[in-house]
């Protein structure tokens, strides 16, 4: 009841002092509009559902008037029906009525695929997309990294003293504060994907290293990094690979059939991970700065499978992310938390159900500098799907989408 009653609160204290004489009529199309949107979402909801929804809806308007009870009100009149259209479209269509049918708007929002298995991400309270902690290590998991978690801490700060000895691993810094960000304080905290890709990050420099010093021009603090490098590494391997969730992620690199890829579309991932740091509306910088990292390394390191399909994924769930992020305001605010089909654990969506209020009413900047971005890097997207051999297939109805929802970008 919390998430309606915090949304048609918002909506009346937006009447100022003319909330007593309208509120009714807020109501009623609160009412009616949740109801259409409800019975029009594909594919359809239990009826059992949709009144449940609704009886949330009736509850969150008793509380929204207890709270205004004490308030000297005036007597309500009833409002014209051409007057209350007028009223609705001006004061709050925004928050509940999507500019676009909202049976197209949910179609395409369940065509855009669920983020797989890797880096994935979510809208943090920037308004910006940041990592998602995803890949919660499961309960046959805990015990195992329980004990390994404090040796994980201890060699990754270990090695991050080593870095910062030498400029010349600068780079390696980044990398490996990541990983130790994905550790969190407890193994309740930690992110197994991240892990994961860190993890495949850290073989790659591990073996670059390991190849200077057999070539004789590694940088001169190289044996010092290399030593806490490979004791992290060795940790990492029964600690994360070995998991539920490292063997899945281990299945999908060896399924991954873009091995190696071309060079044409390691440039197109760059172009578009850049595109994104340089755009600063949409994604937070340290994580632009890992996809950019995570890109760069594609057709390097001990297992190429596993690098490119690390790469491709973070790439293409960025894209899913940004574009279900934007389809939230159109969506609007009651019918978003309730779209089930389309929600049910996506992270992006998972988000929407806890926060879908301030999406609506503070995610404008987010949609806006979405909207140009997918305009003007509409191309790169397309060529980017098809080096990649990723599924794209929603990206033209979304495009028009968005032009006409921002026809003067």
């Amino acid at each position: 009841m919390a998430k309606y009653f915090d949304l048609i609160f918002s909506a009346i204290e937006k009447l100022g002092d003319k909330h007593a004489v309208y509120r009714d009529q807020v109501y009623d199309n609160v009412r009616l509009s949740a109801e259409a949107q409800l019975k029009a979402i594909q594919p359809a909801l239990p009826d059992s559902y949709i009144e449940q929804e609704l009886q949330e809806i009736e509850g969150a308007i008793i509380e929204v008037e207890s709270r205004l009870s004490n308030i000297d009100e005036p007597t309500r009149p009833a409002l014209p029906p051409h007057h209350l259209d007028d009223f609705w479209a001006r004061e709050f269509g925004h928050l509940f009525q999507a500019a676009v049918p909202h049976d197209e708007a949910a179609a395409l929002f369940q065509a855009i695929p669920e983020q797989s298995l890797g880096l994935s991400f979510e809208i943090g309270p920037n308004e910006k997309l940041q990592l998602a902690r995803s890949g919660e290590p499961q309960l046959s998991d805990q015990r195992q990294l329980k004990e390994l978690h404090p040796l994980l801490v201890e060699a990754a700060e270990d090695l991050m003293v080593a870095c910062d000895r030498s400029n010349a691993f600068s780079f390696l810094t980044k990398i490996v504060s990541r990983y130790r960000k994905a550790l969190g304080q407890s193994v309740y905290d930690a992110s197994l994907d991240q892990l994961y890709v860190y993890g495949v990050r850290l073989e790659t420099v591990l073996n670059e290293i390991t190849s200077q010093i057999e070539a004789g021009d590694a940088p001169s603090a190289a044996p010092q990094v290399l030593e806490p490098l490979t004791s992290l590494i060795a940790v990492h391997g029964p600690a994360i690979m070995l998991t539920g969730r490292g063997k899945e992620l281990r299945q999908a690199a060896w399924e991954y059939s873009g091995t190696p890829e071309t060079e044409e579309a390691k440039e197109a991932a760059l172009e578009f991970s850049f595109a994104l740091r340089s755009n600063g509306e949409i994604m937070e910088r340290d994580v632009a700065d890992a996809l950019i990292d995570l890109n760069g390394s594609i057709n390097q390191g001990p297992d190429i499978r596993r690098t490119n399909q690390a790469a491709r994924s973070a790439t293409m769930n960025a894209a899913a992310a940004l574009a279900k992020a934007m389809l939230i305001p159109v969506l609007g605010g009651i019918s978003i938390v309730v779209a089930q089909g389309a929600l049910e654990g996506s992270e992006v969506g998972k988000f929407a159900i806890e926060n879908g209020t301030q999406l609506i009413d503070r995610g404008t900047r987010l949609v806006e500098a979405g909207a140009r971005f997918v305009i003007q890097n509409y191309p790169l997207l397309t060529r980017l799907a098809g080096l990649f051999g990723a599924d794209l297939s929603w990206l033209n109805a979304f495009s028009h989408l968005v032009k006409r929802l921002n026809p003067n970008i």
